[in-house]
């Protein structure tokens, strides 16, 4: 099961390090973790590191 919580939280895991404009663009190495989000005509990538 996945909580959501605030970035600054102290539960949380990850942090968000950098949002990617497009929807299929890959996170550099020096993240752990990313998150495509498409709409019809655009979309973003969210990458994080582990805290």
């Amino acid at each position: 099961m996945t909580t959501v919580v605030d970035c600054g939280s102290p539960e949380a895991e990850y942090k968000l390090g950098e949002m990617v404009p497009g929807a299929n663009m890959e996170c550099g190495s020096k993240y752990d973790y990313g998150i495509q989000y498409h709409r019809r005509t655009s979309g973003y990538t969210l990458c994080f590191t582990k805290v």
